[in-house]
């Protein structure tokens, strides 16, 4: 398991590549000012150079163009949903973990990670054991772990009612912010393989370090740096389908915060 340390051009080699994007496409200003095909009603190069075929009415605003960040992107519902993504399939939470045979199936198509493919015992298409998941008597510790753990007054909710034996209940956005920032690290420690409990621990300090109330500019620039390569370890370990829209954002936070400022301002937990 000492392969998530190898340069990253290694890993090209566990994947089956169909395509590769060798040119930077187009986005907003540049694909508003392109002609109009009034035959389709579609922007000149649809299906081939992008997909857009709607135009956003906030474009009729006379500054929205020269907007350097045009979207929000709220690090409260994506931590939460990041994180759930991550917590839940480490701990193969039945309807809740992306690792499904469907994933398993997309590994075969997309990879060439032959230990997780499916198998066949007696008739039965069986899932092999992923490095990335953890033993029902693993989970039991995790469980109980959480069931015990005491936390300050007003700090998290109190988890024991959350955690049950088989699966969680009631998980609110606040309470995903504290397992992703401050538990996956300590809970995974001594569960997962190494590699994979550094990497998703990269993952976890990221959030808490863009979610810091004093922030540096070249700290900013050299976490947008870092959680580019975190991703590219991570999509080594987790199956294609854990990799939706929501994983991507990340990336983008460390332009945000640096145009927009500390994510205190922005993100919605003082509206829920």
């Amino acid at each position: 398991m000492d392969w998530p340390h190898k340069p990253l051009q290694v890993f090209a080699t566990r994947f089956v590549l169909t395509h590769m994007l060798t040119e930077k496409l187009p986005s907003g200003l540049p694909i508003l000012e392109l002609p109009q095909d009034t035959d389709e009603h579609k922007t000149h190069g649809y299906g081939q150079t992008h997909n857009w075929t709607k135009k956003s009415i906030f474009w009729e605003l006379p500054y929205c163009p020269k907007l350097k960040t045009r979207h929000n992107i709220d690090i409260m519902h994506n931590e939460k949903n990041n994180g759930e993504n991550y917590f839940f399939t480490t701990m193969d939470v039945k309807g809740k973990t992306k690792d499904t045979e469907s994933s398993r199936k997309d590994l075969e198509a997309h990879t060439y990670r032959t230990s997780f493919f499916m198998t066949t015992k007696n008739g039965k298409s069986v899932k092999p054991k992923a490095s990335y998941t953890l033993t029902k008597k693993q989970q039991l510790v995790v469980h109980t772990w959480l069931s015990k753990l005491k936390t300050p007054d007003g700090f998290s909710s109190n988890y024991a009612r959350c955690s049950s034996s088989a699966k969680f209940t009631g998980l609110k956005s606040h309470d995903m912010h504290i397992i992703v920032q401050k538990l996956i690290p300590v809970a995974f420690r001594n569960l997962l393989p190494k590699p994979i409990w550094e990497i998703l621990t990269k993952l976890c300090h990221f959030f808490r370090n863009i979610s810091s109330s004093t922030l540096q500019v070249d700290h900013i620039r050299t976490l947008g740096h870092d959680i580019i390569e975190t991703f590219c370890k991570l999509e080594n370990i987790y199956p294609p389908s854990m990799f939706d829209v929501m994983e991507h954002l990340p990336v983008h936070m460390s332009y945000k915060t640096l145009m927009g400022g500390p994510v205190q301002y922005q993100w919605m937990y003082p509206f829920e």
